[in-house]
């Protein structure tokens, strides 16, 4: 059915509804109502389809959808379109859990905010709709989390009760150095492409300490200053001592 044939449809019950009276009418019930500006280009659609009700708003050539409300039986949802007709923003409640989306100019996904069972997240993708960044707020506390064009994350740096922690990862996504905070005081950790520790440097209330590890992540050298005391340590690969000073 065209334009011309819903308005003439809608007019025609209206003239019905109040014919013999002026009346205004208490209802009006129609599938769809089509509101047109001064110059008859339509800018207004209100409608029911198969998914549900929408609503639906037109730029002044009455082509290019601007906005759109509709709701489903996924949800309720709002978008809206730039001057080509292509979705830029989108808000949405899907299976419970409210979302904004923003598109650049190719659709393509570079912002997402959404809660998720009490989470609120924030996602910033690139170019190509690869997430990048990432900032959750988890009830322990916040956590950002940098990414590569392969999605592999570089730093991740979060902060919760037991204090404040940046992790740096290879390219692979590992981490290969740890900085923390914590009552106990600052350390920084190194670590090979297994996983397993090679340097250890730490700072607390008692002195300062250094901790080299070997291959197998066993320590080797020690070096620490406690009560203002230096101390140095050599170990073989079964822990036992080799050398030590004082």
């Amino acid at each position: 059915m065209t334009t011309e044939e819903r308005l003439e449809k809608v007019e025609h019950e209206l003239r019905l509804l109040t014919q013999g009276s002026k009346a205004v009418p208490d209802e009006i019930r129609a599938r769809t109502f089509i509101v047109e500006d001064a110059n008859g280009k339509p800018r207004a659609l209100l409608t029911v389809t198969e998914d549900g009700p929408a609503l639906g708003l037109y730029d002044e050539n009455g082509k290019t959808r601007r906005a759109v409300l509709s709701a489903d039986k996924d949800g309720p949802g709002l978008a809206l379109y730039d001057e080509n007709g292509k979705p830029r923003v989108g808000l949405v409640i899907f299976e419970g859990i409210p979302g904004l989306s923003l598109y650049d100019e190719n659709y393509n996904l570079r912002a997402l905010l959404d809660v998720a069972k009490d989470v609120p997240g924030l996602r910033l993708s690139d170019e190509n709709g690869k997430g990048r960044v990432g900032l959750t707020l988890l009830k322990d506390g916040p956590s950002l989390g940098m990414l590569d064009e392969n999605s592999k994350p570089h730093v991740i740096l979060w902060i919760n009760e037991d204090g404040s922690s940046l992790h740096l990862c290879d390219e692979n996504g590992k981490p290969r150095a740890k900085m923390s905070v914590t009552e106990d005081g600052p350390s920084l950790g190194m670590y090979d492409e297994n996983d397993k520790t090679r340097v250890m440097l730490s700072m607390s209330k008692d002195g300062t300490g250094l901790a080299l590890y070997d291959e197998n992540g066993k320590p080797r050298v020690g070096l620490a200053i406690c009560e203002d005391v230096p101390g140095l340590v050599l170990l073989d690969k079964n822990g036992k001592t080799l050398c030590e000073a004082p």
